[in-house]
């Protein structure tokens, strides 16, 4: 699967990569007349070094577990996922449920508060909960009840947003509708930054699929094995 911020990664480490400077040509050519072989060898040996780095470089990248903890640039939209979430110098609200959520609304509010279309499930009826926060910008929460299990949850986020993830469980890339994806099969705080001083922490048991289209970051929440949270994401509309 193609991934453009991987390769916009590799190239960029490429372009920084230092090589030695240009030698003196001159000089060069009298080594050369002095002690060719020598010469080629340490310019030869010099390149395959370079390369034979470069190389290791980019097998590294390729680990996506790898990469997204070592080089700590794993981030879907607006959501990015590191080891370990530090609590900045703020208010911490913590939230038990995603039904306590701010922001309680219906969908017809919700839709006028926000420039984008709130897009619903096929095959399911209205939500039972809705909450639109500017954090600072548009993010709206659709939740489903169904009694004995967990909430249904479809958070729709202006990617412009900051949501940060402390998350130590497997990452297992997915696609959605063509779009690069994740899977989070283990619990983890979610923290959401509205950027006024304060921070709204909840903690997820669930399983998440996360995903950005247009400008978009979705995240399903459920008790959901994985085909049925994509099966939930690709029939938006």
């Amino acid at each position: 699967m193609n991934d453009p911020q991987w390769e916009a990664q590799v190239e960029a480490m490429a372009r920084e990569f230092e090589f030695p400077p240009t030698p003196d040509i001159a000089g060069a050519v009298h080594d050369r007349i002095a002690a060719p072989r020598r010469g080629m060898a340490w310019q030869r040996a010099l390149t395959v070094a370079a390369a034979g780095l470069l190389v290791a470089l980019i097998a590294v990248l390729a680990v996506p577990d790898w990469r997204a903890r070592a080089l700590d640039w794993l981030q879907i939209g607006a959501v990015r996922l590191v080891d370990e979430t530090e609590t900045p110098a703020a208010t911490v609200t913590p939230l038990e449920s995603v039904l306590v959520l701010p922001g309680r609304t219906t969908l017809e509010n919700a839709q006028a508060a926000v420039d984008f279309p709130i897009r619903l499930p096929a095959g399911l009826p209205a939500p039972d909960a809705v909450s639109v926060q500017h954090s600072p910008y548009p993010l709206v929460v659709l939740v489903w009840l169904e009694p004995g299990a967990p909430p249904l949850s479809v958070h729709q986020i202006d990617t412009r947003n900051v949501v940060i993830k402390g998350y130590t469980g497997a990452i297992e890339r997915v696609e959605v509708n063509g779009a690069e994806g994740v899977w989070l099969s283990g619990p983890h705080n979610l923290d959401i930054l509205p950027g006024d001083n304060t921070l709204i922490r909840r903690y997820v048991e669930s399983h998440v699929l996360l995903w950005e289209e247009n400008g978009i970051t979705y995240r399903v929440e459920g008790d959901l094995a994985l085909d049925e949270a994509v099966a939930i994401a690709e029939s938006l509309e």
